[in-house]
């Protein structure tokens, strides 16, 4: 008799842990189809996809630059209050929402960007601002010129540094073409800089950079709620 309950057990014991097995790949199935539907109907255009939002984010850095050109700060407020506007209205059609926010303290103060590739503290300090260069003017303002230096290179020719003052201009046509300008220890000052002249493919360029303004974008859609915030380096 002894026997026959532990074998009874034992069945029970098999019985339950294929019910288990069973039940988690039935559960299995259908996290994975649940899955499925989400990124099909995110696919599908139900919600913004990454690609979108990339795209917003760089609509809104153009615009911002845009509007930057004003050279006002009022009118800056006014093209950008326009262009939240006109936004929202277009996402609205499509039953989302989209919010653009800004400051513009560091404009307000005259608290210049880093000379760092991204404009902030920690941004990459060593970094060429723009190779094949046939001429140019350099024009730089820094808060404290410190260890921060300007580097003209040539391939063929080699390496110019410049440690520059608190206001340096300097028109470099003496050099053999094409040639880079980089920026040495950006990170160790701030100011302002403007970078004119064309390149060896009959290019005019500028480059140029005052602030970075801080952009938010709000994000409002059915499963989706988030906000981004943006450094956005103006003019460029």
């Amino acid at each position: 008799m002894k026997e026959i309950t532990k074998n009874q057990d034992a069945q029970f014991m098999l019985l339950a842990g294929f019910i288990i097995a069973i039940g988690l790949v039935i559960t299995t199935i259908i996290l994975n189809s649940i899955i499925f539907e989400v990124n099909l109907a995110i696919g599908g255009g139900n919600e913004l996809s990454k690609y979108d939002i990339i795209n917003l984010v760089q609509l809104t850095k153009d615009e911002f630059r845009s509007a930057y050109a004003n050279r006002s700060i009022d009118d800056f407020n006014r093209q950008l209050n326009n262009f939240n506007g006109n936004l929202s209205k277009l996402y609205a059609l499509h039953g989302e929402g989209v919010n653009i926010s800004w400051e513009t303290s560091n404009w307000n103060s005259n608290r210049y960007a880093n000379l760092t590739e991204n404009g902030l503290q920690g941004g990459k300090t060593n970094w060429t601002v723009i190779e094949t260069v046939r001429n140019s003017t350099i024009r730089v303002n820094v808060t404290n010129p410190g260890s921060f230096q300007i580097n003209i290179s040539n391939s063929a020719a080699g390496s110019w540094t410049v440690t520059p003052g608190y206001n340096f201009t300097a028109s470099v046509t003496n050099v053999t073409p094409p040639y880079s300008i980089s920026f040495i220890n950006g990170a160790s000052t701030s100011g302002n800089y403007s970078i004119t002249g064309n390149t060896t493919y009959g290019k005019n360029f500028t480059r140029a950079r005052d602030y970075v303004l801080n952009g938010s974008i709000g994000f409002f859609m059915s499963r989706i709620r988030t906000n981004l915030t943006i450094p956005i380096t103006v003019p460029w």
